[in-house]
């Protein structure tokens, strides 16, 4: 493989990784804030995601 063509792979590799990590954000801010009825805003918070897990481990109620 030549040069060139590593760095299209590699280019191609973190283009699709950045489009993942975009849609995984968007369907989230979807889910909590159409869904949830919540402010979509509100996923990009911390203590969202500590609250989440707090539930998902036993340690806090709803």
């Amino acid at each position: 493989m030549s040069k060139s063509s590593i760095k299209m792979v590699l280019l191609r590799l973190v283009a699709i990784i950045l489009l993942v990590l975009v849609a995984m954000i968007v369907g989230s801010m979807i889910g909590y804030g159409v869904i949830g009825d919540g402010d979509a805003m509100d996923v990009l918070k911390p203590a969202t995601w500590t609250h989440v897990f707090d539930m998902m481990d036993g340690t806090q109620d709803k």
